[in-house]
């Protein structure tokens, strides 16, 4: 079962690896959260709130490898979706990069597209989807 919590204190993040990503992924505009799969913490996203200007941002969706193809890395992007909209967001974006190396970067546009993202340009790593 798959379980999605806000984390206020990263210090509380169990798994070295997501809390270094955490760490390097924290700004004063982020939000961080935590998935688990059964009791461990499998997977991680940073979501920035540009909500000012009616955008969210996904800086980082990163799944563990050995949790991969369990359906976290959808069930955060749903999550980063739905506190995009709580926030009043008409858009969300993201940039593509494969930061593990472990998972190409056409994959990863074809996840997001399967998703609902266009990529902005063919040069562009950035993807948007309007979610109103």
């Amino acid at each position: 079962m798959i379980e999605i919590y806000q984390v206020y204190d990263l210090n509380i993040i169990k798994n070295n690896l997501l809390r270094n990503r955490a760490e390097r992924a924290q700004s004063g505009r982020t939000l961080e959260f935590i998935a688990t799969s059964g009791e461990s913490e499998a997977a991680f996203l940073s979501f920035e709130d540009w909500s000012d200007k009616s955008l969210g941002f996904i800086y980082e969706i990163y799944v563990l490898p050995e949790f991969r193809n369990e359906h976290l890395g959808s069930a955060l992007l749903a999550r980063a979706e739905e506190v995009a909209i709580n926030l009043g967001c008409s858009r969300l974006e993201l940039d593509v990069h494969a930061f593990d190396r472990t998972i190409d970067k056409v994959s990863l546009y074809s996840w997001y597209s399967d998703k609902g993202y266009v990529r902005l340009s063919n040069k562009s790593e950035r993807m948007s989807k309007s979610i109103t």
